[in-house]
């Protein structure tokens, strides 16, 4: 059962287009729109394709994480919490499953980011 809830939390924050957009697409099109300009540049001896790549994933991630707290709240606002705890479903388990379904985000995120960053030639010892 518990399993099941954390998929179908995973899937209720893919549906959610604010959060996709600034967890996925606006880093990876921050990173795309400036390392190409800038594919040879170097900021201290590092590639700026690897330095920009590291700051937007951590953008990214950041995102991911952060936003399970508002979420929380909204949906105990609107009494969602309330009827969860009229299920078997342990309370430990539903603040478990959102954890899990932000740092599964935030990983996808950096997998997407490093992809992107294989397109330009970085490489990560």
């Amino acid at each position: 059962m518990g399993l099941i809830y954390v998929r179908y939390e995973l899937l209720r924050t893919l549906r959610n287009r604010r959060f996709v957009i600034f967890s996925f697409v606006f880093p990876l099109v921050l990173y795309l729109a400036f390392t190409s300009a800038d594919r040879h540049a170097k900021l201290g001896g590092v590639p700026f394709p690897l330095y920009y790549m590291i700051a937007m994933a951590g953008f990214g991630a950041l995102i991911a994480a952060i936003s399970i707290g508002p979420r929380i709240s909204a949906e105990r606002q609107m009494g969602w919490t309330r009827q969860m705890r009229i299920t078997p479903l342990p309370t430990w388990y539903y603040f478990t499953a959102k954890i899990i379904a932000g740092y599964a985000i935030a990983c996808l995120t950096l997998i997407i980011l490093y992809i992107a960053g294989l397109a330009f030639g970085v490489h990560l010892s």
